[in-house]
Parts: structure tokens; C-alpha cells; sequence
């Protein structure tokens, strides 16, 4: 597998990386910086696009991790939480990581 960052612009826009398996795209991924609510207001008619356009979908803010397929979530996990200026890591999710 490949991954690509700042991939080429699609028809539903420019997700940051691409994940492609004999040169076929697989999956697509759009990060927002550490701790950024991916529940925002701001980021929701970007990610619906997204949704609705692409069938593998991983929507993160390098923390939490949110798995959609066919624009339904089937999955949400979180590695890490901000502490003050530190991460603090949540070992008992990285198994859970559908990879």
C-alpha cells in the first residue's frame, strides 16, 4: 500500500492523503490539527462532501481516529488526549485500529 500525501484535487476536493494499492485508490484520509473538534460547524460541509463522495473515509485530528465506509461511521477511536502540554496515550485502543 501506498500513501500519499497532498494528493491530487478530486471531484469532491482535496483530501490530505490517499491511500492506493496497485496504483487503485483504497481510501482516503482528512486531518485537522491536534485537538481541532472534528465536530465543528466549520469542518461539516467539508466532511460531508467527503462522506458522500468517497466509500473509505478516515476523518482525524491525529487523536481520534473516525473510520466511515460508504458514509457511514462504523467506527471511532481515540490514541491520545492532551494533557496540559503532554499526550497521554490510550495503549488499551491501538489494538482496536481496524488496519
Amino acid at each position: 500500500m501506498l500513501v500519499t500525501n497532498e494528493p491530487a484535487r478530486i471531484q469532491c476536493g482535496s483530501p490530505d492523503y490517499i491511500l492506493t494499492r496497485a496504483n487503485l485508490p483504497i481510501g482516503y484520509i482528512e486531518a485537522k490539527g491536534i485537538g481541532k473538534a472534528l465536530d465543528s460547524k466549520n469542518y461539516r460541509e467539508q466532511f460531508d462532501r467527503y462522506r458522500h463522495s468517497l466509500d473509505n473515509l478516515i476523518i482525524t485530528d491525529y487523536l481520534e481516529f473516525r473510520f466511515y465506509r460508504e458514509g457511514m461511521l462504523e467506527t471511532a477511536i481515540r490514541l491520545a488526549d492532551v494533557i496540559g502540554l503532554s499526550l497521554m496515550a490510550k495503549p488499551e485502543n491501538f489494538p482496536l485500529l481496524p488496519i
